[in-house]
């Protein structure tokens, strides 16, 4: 699967450019979408997917949107914490704000995960 820079361009420059401070990281074969350096949403095989939590996940699954899913290498579904963005709020600059606020707030919510540093051994004199 390869990475769909046009869609990409068109979320960043068109539909969220508005919000300011976004940025896009390439991953996988998507892109995450930071917004204040918080991890707020993706974009994988052609579509936007926000950081979501079960409250808003059930919001958003009554509005026709689903869960960002994959299939793990043993085959298994593995569903993550991301509903996809749907055509009005792609379309509505202010509807596209609430939906990052929503996610923003999910992104600073959730607990920080430890850095990861490497051992260094003492340097011997």
């Amino acid at each position: 699967m390869s990475r769909d820079n046009g869609f990409k361009e068109y979320i960043l420059n068109d539909v969220l450019v508005h919000l300011g401070n976004i940025r896009a990281r390439a991953m996988f074969s998507g892109y995450g979408i930071y917004w204040h350096d918080a991890f707020v949403a993706l974009i994988a095989e052609g579509e936007l997917y926000a950081k979501a939590n079960a409250d808003l996940k059930v919001k958003y699954s009554a509005l026709g949107c689903h869960p960002f899913s994959y299939a793990k290498s043993d085959g298994k579904i593995t569903e993550m914490n991301y509903m996809s963005v749907d055509e009005a709020s792609l379309e509505d600059p202010r509807m596209i704000k609430a939906r990052f606020e929503e996610a923003l707030d999910v992104a600073l919510q959730a607990p920080k995960k430890p850095s990861r540093k490497i051992n260094k051994k003492p340097k011997l004199k």
